[in-house]
């Protein structure tokens, strides 16, 4: 029996995975990665150390592929550890039932990270802390007005960001920082009970074996 319920629970999230429109996030919009593939994730033509995929070594181990963010430290471009996601995370974060972003990270660095989410004005008003060699961990952003700090509409999210900055301030008044932080499984959920996580698991398995 929690066979069939696992198997119905995937194939609900593949089908409105499909119908989702591709630019509006929707409950279930996650991020996987494969190598050479960022999924829209950037940070600036400026920045030389830009977001990458590394092909193995992820969350999943040997083969799962994961995305690199790298930040210098040095007062100019790609000074801070900032990355810009996809279109497919704009749009009505309210309206789409989205009260939180869950992922997994790993701070390969040598100085603790405070990890924050930028959405187009509203920002986190507590950081997640990162430890210095964390290992693979999941994260909880909550997305909820009651988490956020400054002026902005969650009806109108044009942008999302992950930074860096351990006092309380926008991603560009962020610390310069040098550091090295993997990213993996960047889904979209309602809540951070333990039965969406899974469910946020289970869409990135339904995106895996749809580009398979």
């Amino acid at each position: 029996m929690p066979g069939l319920q696992v198997r119905a629970a995937l194939a609900a999230i593949l089908v409105s995975v499909a119908v989702a429109p591709a630019a509006a996030v929707t409950v279930g919009t996650v991020n996987g990665f494969a190598p050479g593939d960022t999924q829209g994730w950037f940070s600036g033509s400026a920045n030389p150390t830009p977001p990458q995929t590394v092909a193995s070594g992820g969350p999943g181990g040997a083969g799962d592929a994961y995305l690199l963010l790298q930040s210098n430290g040095t007062g100019g471009a790609g000074g801070r550890l900032v990355a810009i996601a996809g279109p497919a995370w704009s749009g009505d974060y309210v309206s789409a039932g989205v009260s939180g972003i869950h992922m997994d990270v790993n701070n390969f660095g040598s100085t603790d990270l405070s990890l924050r989410l930028w959405l187009s004005g509203p920002f986190s008003t507590d950081p997640i802390t990162v430890p210095s060699g964390s290992g693979w961990q999941p994260v909880f952003f909550a997305t909820t007005p009651a988490a956020l700090t400054g002026a902005g509409s969650l009806q109108n999210v044009t942008e999302l960001r992950l930074y860096h900055s351990v006092l309380a301030s926008v991603p560009a008044d962020s610390d310069f920082i040098a550091a090295t932080l993997g990213v993996d499984n960047i889904s979209a959920v309602p809540e951070p009970g333990a039965a969406w996580l899974l469910l946020g698991g289970l869409a990135f398995g339904a995106w895996r074996l749809r580009r398979a």
